[in-house]
């Protein structure tokens, strides 16, 4: 990661509300979670988790991707997008 990734997923998960969602979707793992699901699990509502999620996806640390028609995020890491089976 260079200083000007760096700088961005710092500034992302300075905020409380990126904070938790990064936290919530690194205790999930690699199989992320629905967006739904985080929205209801910390008390988001639907608008603004959307707003943090995209702030998160442009920092480079959440994956996004969708399982019948419903989005997942996870942590970007060794899978850089939701291991979703079936």
């Amino acid at each position: 990661m260079d200083s000007k990734q760096a700088v961005a997923a710092l500034g992302a998960l300075a905020q409380d509300s990126r904070l938790q969602v990064f936290r919530l979707l690194v205790e999930q793992g690699p199989d992320g979670l629905p967006a739904g699901v985080i929205a209801e699990r910390l008390g988001i509502p639907p608008s603004s988790l959307t707003f943090h999620l995209q702030q998160l996806l442009h920092a480079g640390l959440v994956a996004y991707s969708t399982h019948r028609g419903q989005p997942f995020h996870a942590i970007v890491g060794a899978n850089s997008t939701p291991s979703r089976a079936g």
